[in-house]
């Protein structure tokens, strides 16, 4: 295929750590080589990375000579389907544990073809709605598509649905006040015991736009 070609590194939970894009004719090898040059600097704690068998031969070794300590080795695994698993099994069980999470949507516009769409008044465009809640990471834990006309508050309500039987460990949920009125009373009571609690978080007054807060 002609285009283009993203070179990743991430982490054991799927956070990219380094991403680069090049041309899809960079063989991976020697993308890796760029990419992973700035771990003689950062990541001093990184020991160990899993690869595929694309990256085996000399790039292993290369790696390993990017530091005189906290060495870094390569390891190259041939069964590309063993790494999904290993992948898929470290995210699910970070899913699982899961305490907090952030409820919101976007809507985006789209064209006529590939499924329903609708007219989001406050944002003013015709397409689709994504729903998500993800935790207080960003992982993902549930999305859920619809045409755009959908209200947040009903989206919500089908998307935490699943609530009731899955994600045990979740006990808060943060939202905008888009999702005020019933819906924290819902959700509160799709449990018997360790029932989750929706806060709305809510603009202070005056302030334009969002406000970000960083962690220590």
């Amino acid at each position: 295929m002609c285009g283009r070609k993203r070179h990743l590194l991430v982490d054991t939970l799927g956070l990219v750590l380094l991403v680069m894009v090049t041309a899809a004719d960079v063989q991976d090898r020697d993308g890796a080589r760029t990419l992973l040059s700035g771990l003689a600097t950062h990541y001093r704690r990184l020991r160990v990375i899993w690869a595929d068998g694309a990256y085996a031969g000399a790039l292993p070794s290369w790696v390993r000579g990017l530091r005189k300590w906290g060495k870094v080795r390569g390891r190259c695994r041939q069964r590309l389907a063993t790494n999904r698993l290993f992948w898929t099994s470290v995210v699910l069980s970070w899913r699982a544990a899961a305490s907090g999470a952030v409820l919101d949507s976007q809507s985006v516009r789209t064209s006529e073809q590939g499924g329903a769409r609708g007219y989001d008044g406050a944002k003013k465009l015709c397409g689709r709605k994504r729903h998500l809640l993800v935790d207080t990471l960003g992982l993902v834990l549930l999305v859920m598509v619809t045409a755009a006309n959908v209200q947040d508050r009903d989206g919500a309500r089908t998307l935490l649905s699943v609530l009731a039987t899955q994600f045990r460990r979740l006990r808060v949920i943060w939202a905008d006040g888009a999702y005020a009125g019933a819906l924290p009373s819902w959700v509160r009571g799709l449990r018997k015991w360790g029932k989750v609690r929706v806060e709305i978080v809510r603009k202070a007054k005056g302030r334009r736009g969002s406000r970000w807060y960083r962690g220590a």
